[in-house]
């Protein structure tokens, strides 16, 4: 997959958005991440994909919606 999505890091900005507010990602890790942030009930701060401590946890969930 090539990026196809673009993610919100931040809504802090939102319709102002700058560029290290977004991510662009496949449609299946976005789909992971969103699943992920609705999960931990987050609001305005989301998931930074490019910081190293989520990554496991976007790869098991990105697999798992793979399976199903």
């Amino acid at each position: 997959d090539i990026g196809s999505d673009v993610h919100h890091v931040t809504y802090e900005r939102y319709g102002l958005e700058q560029m290290e507010d977004l991510r662009t990602l496949c449609r299946t890790c976005h789909n992971a991440i969103t699943a992920i942030e609705y999960e931990y009930g987050m609001g305005r701060e989301r998931i930074d994909p490019c910081d190293i401590a989520w990554r496991e946890i976007i790869i098991e969930k990105r697999d798992m919606l793979v399976r199903l």
